[in-house]
C-alpha cells in the first residue's frame, strides 16, 4: 500500500489529491454522515465537528428548510473554515439526461455546492458521462462515487465488477467507490466503507456494523463513513475522536511496510 505522497502523485483525480491531502493533514480518515432535517442543525454538527473530518455526507433531499443561497453559503464558510470535503450522498440512478439535470439544476444545484457525489451503475457508464458533463469547467473540481455493495441487510447490490470498469473509463471524474469489500487495487481510486460502528451489531431498518478496524484492513476502506455511532452518542465529540484515532490508525497500520 502507497505512502500519501506516492497515492497522490499517481492518482488523476483532483478531488483525490485534495482527500489524501487532507487525510496526511488532518490525521484522519472519517466522513461524518450528517443525516439531519433542520439546516441549522447540520451547520452546527459541521462547524463543532468539522476540524477533525475530511469529509461531510449529507442528504440533501431531506432537509426541511431548505433554503439555497443561506445554506450553501454556510456549508461553504465551514467548508472553507474547517477545511473539509462537501458530499452530497443523491445516489443518481436515471438516464444520463435526467442525471444531469438532477445535477445541475433543480432547486438543490448540487454541482454548485458539493465535491463529491453518489451514483449508481444500473443505468451504464452513459449516465456516469452525463454527470462528468454537466461539471462546471471554470468552477471547482468535482468527483464521483460509484455504488458497489450497500451496508443494508439483505441487500443485492454487488456491482463491484461495473463500477470497476466504469471507474477506469472516468477516472478523472470517479474518485472512487462506496463499497464493503474491495473494488480495485489502483491507487489513484479512493474507497468510501459505510456502515462502520465501534459497537458492531446490527442497527434499526436493517443497517450491518463493522468496526474500524474492519472497515480499514480487511474490506478495502480508505475512509470511514460514521453517522449515528457518533451522532446519537451520549458524548459525540468524545465518540468522534475514538473513531478519528482508530480509523486512522488503522489505515497507517495498512501502508506500512510490515518488518
Amino acid at each position: 500500500m502507497m505512502d500519501f505522497e506516492s497515492r497522490i502523485s499517481k492518482t488523476m483525480n483532483k478531488v483525490n489529491k485534495c482527500l489524501l491531502q487532507l487525510m496526511r493533514v488532518k490525521k484522519s480518515n472519517l466522513c461524518l454522515a450528517v443525516d439531519l432535517t433542520r439546516s441549522a442543525d447540520i451547520l452546527d454538527i459541521a462547524d463543532r465537528f468539522g476540524p477533525h473530518i475530511v469529509a461531510l455526507k449529507l442528504h440533501v433531499c431531506i432537509i426541511e428548510d431548505f433554503d439555497y443561497q443561506q445554506f450553501t453559503e454556510g456549508i461553504g464558510r465551514l467548508k472553507e473554515k474547517h477545511s473539509f470535503l462537501v458530499f452530497e450522498d443523491f445516489k443518481f440512478a436515471d438516464i444520463g439526461s435526467t442525471n444531469q439535470q438532477l445535477y445541475v439544476g433543480g432547486i438543490f444545484r448540487i454541482q454548485d455546492w458539493a465535491d463529491l457525489i453518489t451514483a449508481h451503475v444500473i443505468s451504464g457508464p452513459g449516465a456516469i458521462e452525463a454527470l462528468m458533463k454537466g461539471v462546471n469547467s471554470s468552477g471547482d473540481p468535482r468527483g464521483c462515487l460509484l455504488i458497489a455493495k450497500m451496508s443494508s441487510k439483505g441487500s443485492s447490490l454487488d456491482e463491484i465488477e461495473n463500477c470497476r470498469q466504469i471507474g477506469d473509463k472516468f477516472p478523472n471524474f470517479v474518485s472512487g467507490f462506496i463499497s464493503q469489500s474491495p473494488v480495485t487495487n489502483d491507487p489513484g481510486f479512493i474507497q468510501f466503507t459505510p456502515g462502520v460502528n465501534i459497537d458492531v451489531n446490527c442497527g434499526a431498518l436493517g443497517q450491518q456494523y463493522v468496526s474500524p478496524e474492519e472497515a480499514v484492513i480487511n474490506r478495502g476502506a480508505d475512509i470511514i463513513i460514521v453517522g449515528s455511532g457518533i451522532l446519537k452518542s451520549e458524548d459525540p465529540l468524545a465518540k468522534l475522536l475514538q473513531f478519528k484515532q482508530r480509523g486512522f490508525n488503522s489505515y497507517l497500520k495498512k501502508i506500512t511496510p510490515s518488518n
